[in-house]
């Protein structure tokens, strides 16, 4: 049996098949750093627009590789650690008036 550990930084809700749903409360945030280039400014029918490119950044200590343990994180930190199968994200939103309230599983990259 895995251990989840959700590093979201908000609880995660899987909804299984049988309509239950299952709460995984957060037990921390993995976060990564990014910067911000300044493109330039794109002239438009609105207006002058400034343009900008986040370019994102792995840090130094991502969370330890451990048997049993499967990691929740978000899509851009799985994207960053292709490499991690023991990071998981949501797949297939539930949504209620456009807002995420649920998924229908975990996935990987």
């Amino acid at each position: 049996m895995a251990k989840l550990v959700n590093l979201t930084g908000h609880e995660v809700v899987v909804r299984n098949k049988k309509g239950n749903d299952l709460i995984i409360p957060a037990t921390g945030m993995f976060k990564i750093r990014y910067t911000t280039r300044d493109l330039g400014i794109i002239s438009t029918d609105y207006g002058d627009l400034a343009l900008t490119q986040n370019v994102y950044h792995r840090v130094k200590n991502p969370p330890p590789i451990k048997d049993g343990v499967l990691y929740i994180v978000s899509r851009l930190v799985a994207e960053l650690y292709p490499e991690r199968n023991d990071f998981l994200i949501t797949n297939g939103l539930i949504k209620d008036s456009g807002r995420p309230i649920a998924c229908r599983s975990l996935g990987r990259i």
